[in-house]
């Protein structure tokens, strides 16, 4: 069983806004694949407010959105950076709200660039993707080899299923400390995906 990371998520709820998609940025699913992409990263990104939820407008400190790319406030991108964790890309974007404005905050996507071949495909119930066979398509019980991640990350990718950002304990418990709004962190063993 792992204890000592946890999957980052966003939560989508009736008060905060819900992201849509990142504007301004090509192959921006690189993102959630754990890319490079500061080198070029152009200063128009944007995610619009979701027109699908117009009464949704208040700013969380992690702002759901489609791509689940980790999109921080500028308190919770100082948190992590006080931590001056290894191969963390901060992207600058800014949310535009329902009448088309910049919603007035500075918002970074938090993009771990390290994949670690962690996942113990043997203890994990998993299945791969029938079309890209080097991806999991679906997860009914994840299991970590923690043997396997280097001890001074604490955000990353696991190999197969970088959609996904795992985030050490300790950082974790940090975060939760500091009342940030919008984001939850799961259990690796209660993860399904």
């Amino acid at each position: 069983m792992s204890t000592g990371f946890v999957v980052w998520e966003s939560e989508a709820g009736t008060k905060f806004c819900s992201l849509g998609a990142l504007r301004g940025v090509t192959d921006e699913y690189e993102i959630t694949r754990g890319v490079s992409r500061a080198n070029g990263f152009p200063s128009d990104a944007s995610f619009q407010m979701n027109k699908r939820f117009p009464k949704q407008v208040a700013l969380a400190d992690s702002a759901h959105n489609r791509a689940r790319m980790v999109v921080v406030s500028e308190p919770l991108k100082e948190l992590i950076e006080g931590r001056s964790p290894p191969s963390v890309e901060l992207l600058p974007v800014r949310i535009i709200n329902h009448k088309g404005r910049d919603a007035g905050k500075p918002y970074w996507v938090v993009n771990p660039l390290a994949i670690v071949d962690c996942i113990d495909q043997t203890a994990s119930r998993i299945e791969w993707n029938p079309i890209d066979p080097t991806m999991i398509s679906c997860c009914n019980e994840l299991v970590l080899d923690e043997a396997k991640i280097p001890p001074e990350l604490v955000l990353f990718r696991p190999k197969y299923l970088e959609t996904i950002v795992l985030v050490r304990q300790d950082l974790a418990d940090a975060i939760e400390e500091g009342d940030f709004t919008g984001l939850s962190f799961t259990a690796i063993d209660e993860y399904v995906e």
